[in-house]
C-alpha cells in the first residue's frame, strides 16, 4: 500500500505516494519521510515529474540479502546519501550493502 510522503527542499515541500516503511531508517538520509495526519490532504505529484524535474532520484539499494530495493533521494541530500547509506543503513530490517543512481525511468 502506498502512503503519503513527502521531500522538503529548501522552503518547498512536494508530496508523492510511496512505501513509508522503505524510509523508517533511512529518512533522514535520502530526505523522505512520511506526511504528517495534518498534510494528508495535499495535492501529490506524480514521481515521474519530481524526478523529470531534477528534485528526486532513484537510488538502488543492494541489501545483505542480496535483493535489490529502489529508494528515493532528495537532490541536496544526494551526496551524503551514496556515502552514507552503505554499512550503515537499513532498509527492512537488512543492512545496505551498496548504492548507486538508478538510470530507469520506472519506479515501482
Amino acid at each position: 500500500m502506498l502512503d503519503l510522503m513527502k521531500a522538503t527542499i529548501g522552503t518547498r515541500t512536494y508530496f508523492f505516494e510511496s512505501r513509508s516503511d522503505t524510509y523508517d531508517d533511512i529518512g533522514a538520509t535520502v530526505g523522505v519521510e512520511a506526511a504528517a495526519s495534518t498534510e494528508q490532504d495535499e495535492p501529490a505529484y506524480k514521481v515521474e515529474e519530481l524526478q523529470g524535474k531534477g528534485i528526486l532520484f532513484r537510488l538502488s539499494c543492494t541489501l545483505a540479502n542480496g535483493r535489490v530495493r529502489q529508494v528515493l533521494c532528495t537532490r541536496d541530500k544526494l551526496t551524503a546519501a551514496l556515502d552514507a547509506l552503505p554499512g550503515a543503513g537499513t532498509i527492512s530490517g537488512q543492512e545496505i550493502d551498496s548504492v548507486v543512481i538508478s538510470r530507469k525511468a520506472k519506479f515501482v
